[in-house]
C-alpha cells in the first residue's frame, strides 16, 4: 500500500526521443554469425548469452510450474483465502471489491522493471550476479513481484494484488530456497480518500517540500505517512488473523534478504582479512556503514539477526568466534549421496573414529564457510572460502 506522486519525464535531444538499446541487441548487430551455444531458449523464446548469464537449467524448470494456479494445491488454497479477505475488506460504495488480481504475469523481466523502476541503486547488492538469476545483462528472473508495479499503476490501477513465483540465489536451508512465491498488495489513495477517514481532515495536506528523515520521504507529510501506515498495519494484522486465527501475535520485521546479504558480506570481509569476527567488531562495522541501516542497531538485535541467518558463536581460547553454521539437512543428504555413489562403484567404505584425543591435546576450532563450493565461486561472489587460521583477539 503506497502513497505516490507520479510524474512522467520525457527526454528529447536534437528532435529525437532518446531510446535505450540493450547490450544484447548491440551484440546481435555487431556479430551476426552467432552459434547455437550463444543462445539460451526459455519458454520458446531465444535470448543471447553474455557475461551476466548465470541461470541454470534446474532453475528454468520451475518457470512453467505455476503451482499457485493449480487447483487444490496448498499455494492455491492460501492464495484464494488472501483474495477472499481482500475482496471482503475493501469495497467501493456500490459494494464491489476494489482490488483486482494478477497471478499470471511473466516471471522474466528487464532490469529496468526489476530495479530501476523501484529506484534500486546501481550499487545495491540485489543487482549482483551472486544474488539474482540473470539471463543476460538486460533480462533476468524477477526477484520480487514489485517488478510489475510501475506498469500496473501506469495503466490506471490503484488497488491490485500481484501473486507469482520469484527467484533469488539464496543458499538452500530450512528457511530458504532459490524459488519461492510472493503476494503483494498495492493501494493508492488520493488526499481526499486518505483524510476523509478523520474529522477535520480537509485541513491536512499529503505532500510538502521537506527534508527526508527516518519517518518519511521528503515529499510526504508526516500526517499522510502515519495514516497510510495505520491503514497498512490494520490490513496486514487482519489478514494474519484470518489465515492463522485471532490468537496469533505479530511482530515487525525490518530487514529483508538483501540487507541480510550485506551483513553476511561484512562478516566474510573479516574472513578475507584473516581476522576473528567478534560481535563487537561486526556491530561497529555495520553501524559505520550508513548504506545498510539508516540508524544504528543494538547488540541484541544483531545477535538475533546473525542467529536467524545461520551463524553461531563458538568459544576459541576464551574468545567468542563467529562461525557460519552448516545446515544439517544438506550435510546429511550429501553424506548419504556420497555413500550411495561409492557403493554403486563397489568401492570400500572406511569409517574412522574421529572422537579420540591424544593426551595433552588442545583443540582450536576454526570457522569454515560452507556456502561456497570452490575458489572460483568465492571469487565471482566476492566472498571467501574459509577462515583458515584466525589471528588476533577481542
Amino acid at each position: 500500500m503506497l502513497l505516490k506522486n507520479l510524474f512522467s519525464h520525457y527526454v528529447i535531444r536534437s528532435g529525437f526521443v532518446t531510446r535505450k538499446i540493450c547490450s544484447s541487441h548491440l551484440k546481435l548487430c555487431h556479430n551476426l554469425e552467432l552459434k547455437e551455444s550463444d543462445f539460451i531458449s526459455i519458454c520458446g523464446k531465444k535470448y543471447i548469452r553474455d557475461e551476466y548469464t548465470n541461470v541454470t537449467p534446474h532453475i528454468l524448470s520451475f518457470l512453467s510450474r505455476n503451482l499457485h494456479c493449480i487447483k487444490n494445491h496448498p499455494l492455491h488454497l492460501v492464495k484464494q483465502r488472501i483474495i477472499r479477505y481482500m475482496y471482503g475488506s475493501f469495497l467501493n460504495r456500490y459494494g464491489n471489491p476494489l482490488f483486482s488480481v494478477y497471478d499470471d504475469l511473466p516471471n522474466i523481466v528487464t532490469t529496468e522493471q526489476n530495479f530501476d523502476s523501484l529506484l534500486v541503486s546501481k550499487s545495491h547488492p540485489s543487482r549482483n550476479k551472486s544474488d539474482s538469476y540473470y539471463i543476460n545483462s538486460d533480462v533476468l528472473l524477477r526477484t520480487h513481484t514489485s517488478a510489475h508495479q510501475k506498469e500496473l499503476v501506469k495503466s490506471g490501477l490503484d488497488h491490485f494484488l500481484v501473486i507469482g513465483d520469484v527467484y533469488r540465489r539464496d543458499e538452500i536451508d530450512a528457511k530458504h530456497y532459490p524459488v519461492f512465491h510472493q503476494c503483494e498488495a498495492v493501494r493508492l489513495l488520493s488526499p481526499h480518500e486518505l483524510f476523509s477517514q478523520i474529522p477535520s481532515g480537509e485541513d491536512l495536506k499529503a505532500f510538502e517540500k521537506d527534508v527526508r528523515n527516518s519517518e518519511k520521504q521528503a515529499c510526504h507529510t508526516l500526517d499522510a505517512v502515519k495514516l497510510m501506515e495505520k491503514d497498512l498495519k490494520d490490513c496486514l494484522i487482519g489478514l494474519v488473523k484470518r489465515l492463522f486465527g485471532k490468537r496469533q501475535r505479530s511482530r515487525l520485521v525490518k530487514y529483508d534478504n538483501f540487507t541480510l546479504s550485506c551483513i553476511r558480506r561484512k562478516i566474510h570481509g573479516f574472513f578475507r582479512k584473516n581476522e576473528i569476527p567478534t560481535l563487537s567488531k561486526v556491530l561497529k562495522e555495520i553501524n559505520d556503514d550508513a548504506e545498510i541501516f539508516s540508524k544504528n542497531i543494538s547488540r541484541s538485535t544483531l545477535y538475533r539477526l546473525l542467529k536467524d541467518m545461520g551463524f553461531r558463536f563458538e568459544k576459541r581460547k576464551r574468545q567468542a568466534v563467529l562461525l557460519e553454521r552448516h545446515d544439517i539437512i544438506l550435510w546429511h543428504r550429501n553424506y548419504l549421496r556420497k555413500i550411495r555413489e561409492l557403493r554403486e562403484k563397489n568401492a570400500p567404505n572406511y569409517y574412522l573414529d574421529e572422537t579420540w584425543v591424544n593426551g595433552g591435546h588442545s583443540e582450536t576450532r576454526v570457522g569454515q564457510n560452507t556456502t561456497i563450493k570452490n575458489s572460483y565461486e568465492a571469487l565471482s561472489s566476492n566472498l571467501t572460502v574459509s577462515l583458515t587460521a584466525p589471528k588476533g583477539g577481542l
